[in-house]
């Protein structure tokens, strides 16, 4: 059975990227698109937690598998942890209370070219979501060694005891995600409840 997937995007992306289409296409293919939710996340993190806790709300009483992209995976194990669901994180920030502070200020919205603010406050509400020690029976790592964004040797370490794939290649996009799609469907089958 496939569990309703709640897709989490990144930083200033948006849930019409090319992970999130390409798991649109495979549920369609499917029949099963009415299971597929990627919420549109704000750039204030306690506002994004809303928004996709507004999403997990939809399907509450039915299993669900959390799929997080960069941001949307540090987003995705705080809510997993909270929500006892699976989650596969891909590229996952680890601690973007500290990385993402570089950009604090006016920043161009990567798909929609809006400009956004990204204000101080907002490094202290991710701290707020961090999870010391993900439950290594609820997580799935898919990480990239090139990736030139986030630092993959600190995303295997934090993931520890947790399933995890490392690939060489794939960067911060994780170029090669749709080959993984039926193994995630899989996990999820597997994991939810």
């Amino acid at each position: 059975m496939i569990p309703h997937i709640v897709y989490l995007h990144g930083f200033l992306s948006s849930p019409t990227t090319v992970k999130a289409q390409a798991l649109a296409d495979h549920l369609a293919a499917q029949g099963a698109l009415g299971q597929f939710l990627a919420p549109t996340l704000p750039v204030e993190p306690d506002a994004a937690i809303h928004a996709a806790e507004a999403a997990l709300m939809e399907c509450i009483d039915e299993p669900v598998l959390l799929v997080g992209s960069s941001l949307g995976g540090f987003y995705a194990t705080w809510l997993a942890q909270k929500w006892n669901a699976p989650a596969v994180v891909i590229n996952p920030a680890v601690r973007p209370d500290l990385s993402l502070q570089r950009y604090a200020g006016v920043q161009t919205h990567y798909v929609t070219g809006e400009q956004v603010l990204v204000r101080p406050e907002y490094f202290e509400q991710l701290g707020r979501y961090r999870v010391s020690a993900p439950d290594p029976d609820r997580f799935w790592l898919l990480c990239a060694q090139d990736d030139e964004v986030l630092d993959s040797s600190e995303m295997v370490s934090h993931y520890v005891g947790c399933k995890q794939t490392v690939t060489r290649t794939g960067g911060h996009t994780f170029a090669d995600f749709a080959q993984y799609i039926p193994d995630i469907l899989a996990f999820g089958a597997e994991k939810a409840r």
